[in-house]
């Protein structure tokens, strides 16, 4: 810390030489001025701890200087003991009206100069350091980033908002935010820090405990200087978006070496299954008894490969196939009767649609996918038997019911259609997944994970969106929402 600054002002030099040999034997930095101009071009300069004014000076006298001085907001915090022979009660009184803050009269004695000056300096350097503290009080209480100060143990001594938002409650130790690796990761850095007074790494950690599901974050720690022990500074970046969105970006990856893998292979593999149906609608044709059973379980399996095929592939094209105008009542009426035949006797299928409804331009052969997709969902969910909705309607949404459909939602007319089970319902931990590509609760080896992302890229295809009702135990319910077509445009 460095000295304090003393600022004498006198017009008589014998006086300034006197003040400056009076403080000589004190720890003081000592500067002089011979006239009120000098005075206060010296205090901007160097922002003295305290001045010594002397109050009869030529053209501008120690009352103006003191007036001057309390008028600068950089300056008027400066103690200024003003140096006098005046000893008449206006003076005194004229002095304080312009913001002295002691009184010396001349001649000075010489004890009480210098006790004067030290209790006035060191009252200045300790409101010096009080401002410096609430300063950095309010920058880490305001700071975006999340910081702790803690001792060498890992106590939590003083935490700011932003950490208590991320965190929650509070540990005593803030080692027991993060897992057991990282955990000992940190300890190991408190120790090292504690013996050779270093900063430790950033280390890129997820949190056990906080207010956000699955939160992640960068850890800083800096050892600061202090006086009672070891202190340390505990700075969290929160990286939980920039996880997620990564994430994000690794599946979009994945998806863009899923479609290069169809591109390659699904010509090939489509032309095996062009044969395939061929022969076997030849032999369903000319055969008859068995052999006709047989092909056409051969004819209906291979097309279930080419529609499989067709699911992969949208992954991987980057054209859309054109829009149409579809009525999706009978739509829903078609995929319902192939399902059908898919779901079993132990599951009851219902459809509950109008004759007409609104049209929508679409692509029928990706929204039959959707209606697939949904159901046999619903059919997986329930293996012990159950009951299927499918149903229709046109609706008007306003921005807040569309809102509080989905991000994806905004207001206006759609048809929707909906697939209600009567299954155990969806977790909250699995909703967050449910159209990540590749997310499955199923068994790898009968489910790809592609399902619902599907259902969700070709409703961004129609400019559409997903909602999803659920409880666990009370079944689930996705309704899909198709823009209404504009006005004059017939379905097919």
């Amino acid at each position: 810390m460095r000295s304090s600054t003393v600022l004498i002002v006198d017009d008589d030099e014998v006086g300034r030489k006197l003040l400056e040999g009076l403080l000589a034997r004190e720890d003081y930095t000592v500067v002089a001025a011979q006239d009120g101009r000098e005075a206060l071009d010296l205090a901007a300069r160097v922002s003295p701890d305290v001045v010594l004014l002397d109050v009869v000076m030529p053209e501008v006298d120690g009352f103006e200087v003191c007036r001057q001085l309390r008028s600068n907001p950089s300056l008027r915090e400066i103690p200024i003991i003003l140096l006098t022979a005046l000893d008449s009660r206006g003076a005194r009184l004229r002095g304080l009206a312009a913001g002295a803050d002691e009184f010396l009269t001349k001649p000075v004695d010489p004890v009480e100069l210098r006790t004067r000056v030290r209790t006035i300096t060191g009252l200045n350097r300790f409101r010096r350091l009080c401002d410096e503290r609430a300063r950095f009080e309010a920058a880490v209480a305001h700071s975006p980033v999340s910081i702790a100060l803690t001792d060498s143990e890992g106590r939590i001594l003083h935490a700011n908002h932003a950490f208590q938002n991320l965190i929650g409650v509070l540990p005593e130790r803030i080692l027991d935010c993060f897992p057991t690796p990282a955990a000992k990761s940190l300890a190991n850095q408190l120790n090292r820090s504690a013996a050779l007074r270093a900063s430790a790494p950033p280390l890129a950690t997820s949190l056990l405990i906080s207010r956000v599901p699955e939160a992640s974050a960068e850890v800083t720690v800096v050892q600061l200087p202090s006086s009672d022990g070891a202190l340390f500074e505990f700075m969290l970046r929160d990286t939980t978006d920039q996880r997620q969105l990564e994430l994000q970006l690794f599946r979009l990856q994945q998806i863009d070496l899923l479609g290069q893998l169809a591109s390659g292979v699904v010509h090939d593999v489509n032309n095996l299954l062009m044969s395939v149906i061929g022969n076997a609608e030849m032999l369903e044709s000319d055969g008859g008894g068995p052999v006709q059973e047989r092909a056409k379980v051969i004819r209906q399996s291979a097309q279930q490969g080419a529609t499989l095929l067709r699911r992969i592939l949208m992954f991987g094209r980057e054209e859309n196939q054109p829009m149409t105008p579809i009525q999706l009542s009978c739509l829903l009426r078609e995929a319902a009767t192939t399902v059908g035949k898919l779901v079993g006797k132990a599951i009851t299928l219902d459809i509950d649609s109008p004759a007409c409804l609104p049209a929508i331009r679409g692509d029928g052969g990706e929204i039959h996918q959707v209606i697939m997709n949904l159901c046999l969902n619903a059919r997986d969910a329930m293996p012990a038997g159950g009951s299927i909705l499918c149903s229709a309607r046109a609706v008007s949404l306003t921005e807040a019911a569309a809102r509080g459909i989905s991000p994806d939602a905004a207001a206006g007319e759609f048809v929707a259609i909906s697939v209600r089970d009567t299954g155990p319902g969806i977790s909250a931990e699995v909703r967050r997944h449910l159209f990540d590509p590749f997310f499955t609760t199923k068994r790898r080896e009968v489910a790809t994970g592609l399902g619902l992302a599907t259902v969700l890229r070709v409703m961004r295809h129609h400019r559409g969106f997903v909602g999803v009702e659920t409880k666990v135990g009370e079944g689930a319910c996705f309704t899909c929402y198709f823009p209404v077509a504009e006005a004059g445009v017939a379905a097919a």
